[in-house]
């Protein structure tokens, strides 16, 4: 390179010649470039880019970036390659920059492609503007390696300061040991007396607590004496008193009723006896007198065939009268019948449903129990199970831990299950049953210690059952024997069991894996009526409403209805609510059975109206039926008289009738006063007995009325019982916390007396904290440690302070320059990179205005969209004819996105200052009309950049017009290759 003064004026570092010896495809080949436009003309092969990559490589460029071999090597003259280094950046050559050096890959790639980031790569690369990013990003981490170097030595410093600081305390220490040890001992003294009050402080607080421990206790117990006079047995003991007493005098009073119910029998029956008697000897005296009657008339007549027509005629009437009496009394007699019939059946339907009402004030009196427990227990889970499980748990529990056991017992077994899906709750705990409440265990002899506690804890009869298995650790495996029929699944896999002793405990005893649970009865009846249909495994199908369908061959259905969840799934919360629910259903039902039983007594009281009505109009027909065989009888007896014609024998009847009519009327007057006694004796005897039969109804009333309230007083007392136990367990453990704190008391007050006697000095009214006088007592022990420790004189000890002073003034002093140096640096950084985004945008807002006005000249119009973001650089151009619907250069000709490139690289050139531009195959796809519009583009854009160099490599024959070009123009043709 020179700079010759005979040519054109160029600018310092342009091109005079290039000499190339077998490189590539040249043995020895030399260019000489005499005017500041030259073109380089040759076919494909001629050896054109050879010169273009000779170029690259003479000024230390790399032949990477030529694309034409990755080892090329030649000889730089000078042959130091740093003094090429040098001039090429004093000259500020770049033959890295695509502007100052384009070779044909990156031409053809820019005119076809145009890919928006490689042309933003090529604007960052042009103006050079990568390397200051570069530069700046090197500057970033050299900031932050001065940080970290700065915190290093920084902690270095506060090293240094230790030290320094160090031998300060040591120089200091040395000045006043004495007063140090003293200080030592009065802080000695101070932290006994401290340790001391702390400790009077600890055992007036643990006072206090005994204090307000022994006031709960003193409340606990006068609740208790409360409870116990409230819910003792006297109370319970007068309404049984008075039940008994009501059922001796029931007793009593039906005892006096059933020998007055046979007596009334008996005079009943007399009476009737009498009755019939007086009825017998009334009619016997008027047959009587009717003989006498008919005798005499006979006798005065002298005739009576007349008479026995009309006998017989008047014997026939009483005859028909007679069995129409008798037919209407068996009416009556059937009609009384169904009467008492029906009485007794009301009297029985009215006194099942006291029965029923019973059982129901049990139930309510149960539920209410149940939802007093459950809310005087709280959150307890164990209380759905009943008053009792929760302390028998504890106490298991309590065994358990203990070791009485082999191994922990389950239960109850309800507490171990879960429900996957709520919907089933109630269908599972119906398979389940009485087993929610049963306990598990290891061996015989845990089942015996689990029903002695169970004796100790749970009253009454119905104590949870206890099954006896030996525990596994593992669940079995029941893939091979469980019932499957998808989409439907097992009893066993609708529960969530993670215990494998629980798990194994239903498989064992209730098989649930073979349970299948269907939602519905149709598809349970389609899977267990037929043998080919039955799942595998399948011993039962439950619906949700329980009903259970065995499979076949043994196809059977039981009916069951659909219950509530109790356990499974169930607070404790949810589980008063559904008390509540059913208590109010409980009470709905109770009133509507009162109105039931309203009705029946009324029912039975018609009934009983009904059945008297029956009986007074039997009692009445049969009165008429014995008139009417009376008249009946002596009828046929008196047409049976007419039979004797004899007057002699007319005379000795009508006297023996006479006679016989007195004496009947005698006996009939005794018979009837005899009736009427035993008639007042049936009233007074059905008076007695109506008024003891009101007797026993009320006493029977009563006996229910004490029944029923001592039921509730029972169960009150249960309750009160329950109460009173929970406050029994928790007054034990308030007075085993007293206890324990009562001796902590007397324990710490022993202490405190023996420390205050072997105490060596005065008391120190008001000392400070253990933590503050133990801090002072290390801290003056380390300074006696340090004096004690230390082997060196006083002038010692001022030296290395002295020293240990200036190491660390200096190093400080240097960090500050430090930290102030890197804040300056940082905020240059800072300063510069502003600067260089804001010459980013002016930069590219130049480009793109000289890329308009470079379009605008040969009749295009476009423009350039930088993105700084996302680093991308996008054309926009519409072609001479005015489609103004092209948005990009995809849809132009080869020669026009030639064109544009040639434009992009024009418009780079304005905002650079290079010596040299070279450009290699920049019209490979131009026609002849765009290869000159650029050739004329590329010779302004030389005339107006005055002292640039332009080499323009080409493989197209020259023949264009450059006559009338504004500067000189040199053209080099190189030969055809061999081939």
């Amino acid at each position: 390179m020179a700079l010759p003064n005979s040519l054109d004026e160029v600018m310092v570092g342009s091109i005079l010649s290039v000499h190339v010896q077998n490189f590539m495809c040249h043995e020895n080949f030399k260019v000489d470039f005499t005017k500041r436009v030259t073109f380089i003309v040759g076919r494909n092969g001629s050896g054109k880019s050879a010169i273009l990559t000779a170029l690259v490589v003479g000024l230390g460029g790399k032949a990477s970036e030529t694309n034409r071999g990755k080892n090329v090597q030649c000889q730089l003259l000078p042959t130091n390659a740093k003094a090429v280094n040098a001039i090429v950046s004093s000259l500020n050559i770049q033959v890295n920059n695509p502007i100052s050096v384009l070779n044909q890959d990156d031409a053809r790639e820019f005119s076809i492609k145009m890919d928006p980031r490689k042309l933003y790569s090529l604007f960052m690369r042009a103006t050079r503007l990568d390397v200051t990013e570069q530069n700046y990003n090197k500057a970033l981490a050299i900031c932050k390696s001065t940080k970290e170097s700065w915190e290093r030595k920084n902690k270095s410093c506060m090293d240094l300061e230790n030290e320094y600081n160090k031998w300060q305390k040591l120089y200091e220490q040395m000045q006043s040991r004495k007063d140090i040890e003293k200080r030592v001992k009065s802080l000695k003294l101070e932290l006994f007396w401290s340790e001391v009050a702390e400790a009077e402080s600890d055992v007036a607080t643990i006072r206090d607590h005994c204090v307000k421990q022994r006031a709960k206790c003193a409340k606990m117990e006068s609740t208790l004496q409360t409870m116990e006079q409230a819910l003792g047995g006297a109370a319970a003991e007068a309404w049984k008193a008075r039940l008994e007493e009501r059922k001796a005098q029931k007793a009593a009073l039906e005892q006096q009723l059933r020998p007055l119910e046979r007596d009334a029998q008996d005079a009943r029956h007399a009476h009737g006896e009498a009755a019939a008697t007086v009825k017998r000897c009334r009619d016997m005296l008027e047959r009587e007198r009717r003989r006498v009657r008919d005798y005499e008339q006979e006798i005065q007549s002298g005739g009576a065939a007349a008479q026995r027509a009309e006998l017989a005629e008047r014997a026939e009437r009483c005859r028909a009268a007679a069995e129409e009496a008798r037919a209407r009394l068996a009416t009556l007699r059937n009609d009384a019948e169904q009467a008492r019939a029906d009485h007794e059946r009301r009297a029985a339907a009215a006194e099942r449903p006291h029965a029923e009402r019973s059982r129901l004030n049990a139930r309510l009196g149960q539920r209410r129990q149940e939802l007093r427990e459950l809310s005087a227990r709280g959150g307890d889970s164990l209380a759905v199970y009943g008053a009792a499980m929760s302390e028998l748990c504890q106490r298991v529990r309590a065994a358990a831990e203990r070791g009485h056991f082999s191994a922990p017992p389950r239960g109850p077994v309800g507490q171990y299950i879960k429900v996957r899906e709520r919907q089933w709750g109630g269908t599972l705990e119906h398979i389940i049953g009485g087993l929610m409440s049963s306990f598990c265990v290891n061996s015989p002899e845990d089942s015996t210690k689990l029903f002695k506690i169970m004796d100790q804890v749970w009253r009454g009869d119905n104590k949870p059952s206890v099954t006896c298995s030996k525990f596994f650790s593992r669940q079995h495996d029941v893939r091979d024997t469980s019932a499957r029929a998808p989409p439907h699944r097992s009893a066993l896999e609708a529960l969530h069991v993670e215990d494998p002793v629980v798990a194994n405990f239903l498989i064992d005893n209730l098989a649930l894996e073979r349970v299948l649970l269907v939602p519905d009865h149709d598809e349970a009846v389609r899977l267990a009526e037929s043998v080919e249909r039955v799942p595998r495994n399948c011993g039962k199908i439950v619906t949700q409403d329980c009903s259970e369908y065995h499979p076949a061959p043994d196809y059977r259905m039981y009916g069951g209805r659909a219950r509530a969840a109790r356990f499974l799934h169930l607070d404790t919360d949810e589980r008063m609510r559904q008390l509540g629910a059913e208590i109010q259903e409980l009470e709905a039902e109770l009133q509507r059975l009162d109105v039931r039983l309203q009705g029946l007594a009324a029912e039975q009281r018609h009934s009983a109206q009904a059945k008297d009505a029956a009986e007074r109009a039997l009692r009445a027909m049969g009165a008429e039926l014995l008139r009417r065989e009376a008249d009946e009888n002596a009828a046929v007896a008196a047409l049976e008289t007419l039979q004797a014609p004899q007057q002699a024998v007319l005379d000795d009847e009508l006297k023996a009738s006479k006679q016989r009519a007195h004496e009947l009327s005698q006996k009939l007057d005794e018979l009837e006063r005899g009736a009427a006694t035993h008639k007042r004796q049936v009233e007074r005897l059905d008076a007695q007995m109506s008024e003891l039969k009101a007797q026993v109804a009320r006493a029977n009333d009563d006996c229910r009325k004490l029944s029923e309230e001592i039921s509730q007083k029972e169960m009150e007392m249960d309750r009160g019982a329950a109460e009173r136990r929970g406050v029994q367990q928790r007054l034990g453990e308030e007075r085993a916390k007293l206890e324990k704190l009562e001796d902590i008391v007397r324990s710490k007050e022993e202490a405190v007396a023996g420390r205050i006697s072997a105490a060596r000095g005065p008391r120190i009214d008001r000392p400070r904290s253990k933590d503050v006088i133990n801090n002072l007592l290390a801290q003056n022990k380390r300074e006696i440690g340090l004096l004690s420790q230390a082997s060196v004189s006083r002038e010692e000890v001022e030296r290395e302070r002295a020293t240990a002073e200036t190491n660390y003034r200096r190093t400080q002093q240097m960090l500050d320059t430090l930290r102030v140096s890197i804040s300056r640096i940082t905020n240059m950084a800072t300063d510069h990179k502003e600067f260089c985004v804001s010459l980013k945008k002016s930069i590219s807002r130049n480009i793109g205005i000289n890329f308009m006005a470079t379009l605008t000249t040969r009749g295009y119009e476009g423009h350039l969209r930088f993105d700084h973001r996302d680093d991308t650089l996008l054309l926009e151009m519409s072609a001479r004819e005015g489609a103004r619907g092209v948005r990009s250069t995809a849809s132009l000709s080869g020669g026009e996105r030639s064109f544009t490139s040639m434009a992009l690289i024009t418009s780079l050139w304005d905002c650079v200052d290079l010596p040299f531009y070279f450009m290699d195959e920049f019209d490979v796809f131009m026609d002849k009309v765009h290869q000159q519009t650029s050739v004329d583009l590329l010779l302004e854009m030389a005339a107006r950049l005055a002292g640039r160099q332009f080499v323009f490599l080409t493989p197209h024959a020259l023949g264009l017009a450059l006559d009338n070009a504004p500067l000189p123009i040199e053209v080099v043709t190189l030969g055809d290759p061999e081939r």
